[in-house]
Order: structure tokens, then sequence, then C-alpha cells
């Protein structure tokens, strides 16, 4: 009790000790809150990259696989018309992020993107609920 006692002392009585302590202490409370801030705004980016890849899945089967679907004799589409639905649900889910101060592909990767993409679509034909419900890890 007594070498406490002392330590405190020896670290109130002196001013350069007691400043160094104060200054070790801020930093480290500054640098837990600016990963509080990070941890939130990475939370919300993450959320409109969700929401732009759901809404860009929803506009390119309004504008272009029904129409496509309807053309085809089997009603499906083929793999080069699949690859054109996720390339333009990608750009629009970029443009529409980008509106709302998120860059896309900082957000997630480029590869998760269209994974996720894939994940709308399936959990779509399905009725399931969609990711910005919370039911994809994200």
């Amino acid at each position: 009790m007594q070498t406490i006692q002392r330590i405190l002392e020896v670290v109130f009585t002196n001013e350069n000790i007691f400043t160094a302590i104060a200054l070790v202490v801020s930093t480290l409370w500054a640098y837990i809150k600016r990963q509080d801030f990070r941890d939130g705004k990475l939370a919300f980016e993450k959320q409109v990259a969700i929401e732009a890849i759901e809404s860009g899945v929803t506009r390119t089967y309004h504008q272009f696989v029904k129409a496509r679907k309807f053309a085809n004799n089997d009603g499906k589409l083929t793999e080069d018309e699949k690859k054109q639905a996720v390339i333009s649900t990608l750009n629009f889910a970029k443009d529409l992020a980008k509106q709302q101060g998120v860059e896309l592909t900082s957000t997630m990767t480029e590869h998760y993107a269209r994974v996720l993409i894939e994940a709308t679509v399936e959990r779509l034909k399905t009725g399931a609920a969609l990711a910005s419900e919370n039911t994809l890890p994200v």
C-alpha cells in the first residue's frame, strides 16, 4: 500500500511525469474515439453499398432482364446476358452509392459485390429477405 501511495505522490507532485501520463492517456482516448467513428462510418458505408446493389438488381430486372427473358424462347437469360446484367447492376450500384458519398469498391471488393449481386438475385427469386434486412453476413 505504501508503494502505491509513494508512486501516486511522485506522479502528482512531479509536473513532467504528470504531463507525460496525461498525454499518453489523452492520446489513447483520442485513438479509441477515432476507432469508434471509423467503425460507425464503415457500417454506414456497407449499408449504403448493400442497398445500392439491391436497388441495382431491382432496376436491372425491370429494365433489362424481364424483356430479355420474354424475348428468349426458353424464357431464360443467355450467359452473355447474365454477364451484361451483372455489369449493369454493378455500374448502377457504384453510381448510386457515389451519390450518397460512398465509393462502393472502397467499401467492398468488386468480387464481393458480384457475389452479393448473385445472392440478391437468388433471394429475390425465392422470396427470401434481402441483405439490407440484416440477413446476410456483411
